[in-house]
């Protein structure tokens, strides 16, 4: 009769069973959004001539102006707007899934409903991206950002 724990004869090898080792599995690209890893597309092979900006559909411009969360009061921001949305740094993270983005032109109040795209950690603040679905209201509200810069 054989030994079931040891080797047989003319067997090749012994199995043994040792512990797997354990990897994290994520996406590449979150990985490079976290800095995990480095982005394979970076350096890119040639650099645009005038820069990203002039790659975007709309050009952003630097301004400061409120915004005004469902059920609350303005609150006074710095980020940048464009003909299609905002990006802010708000004190206060918020619930809500749309705001409010107000401009003051010569004295008068330009207002446009921006839904909410994300929301993340930034510094003392969070940092809000929102898309301006109405696009009546971005362009006064771009019109209105324009003449101020």
């Amino acid at each position: 009769m054989d030994d079931v724990f040891s080797k047989a004869p003319g067997s090749g090898s012994n199995r043994t069973f040792k512990a797997k080792e354990v990897r994290a599995h994520f996406s590449p690209s979150y990985g490079v959004h976290r800095g995990l890893i480095k982005d394979p597309s970076w350096p890119p092979t040639h650099f645009p001539e005038d820069g990203a900006a002039m790659a975007r559909r709309s050009l952003r411009a630097d301004c400061s102006f409120q915004v005004l969360f469902d059920g609350g009061a303005p609150i006074k921001v710095t980020g940048d707007i464009s003909d299609g949305g905002a990006r802010f740094v708000a004190p206060a993270h918020a619930s809500d899934s749309h705001v409010q983005v107000l401009v003051d032109d010569r004295g008068t109040q330009v207002a446009a409903r921006a839904e909410i795209l994300s929301c993340h950690a930034k510094g003392n603040g969070f940092e809000y991206r929102a898309r301006i679905p109405d696009a009546v209201q971005a362009t006064a509200l771009w019109q209105a950002v324009f003449q101020k810069v």
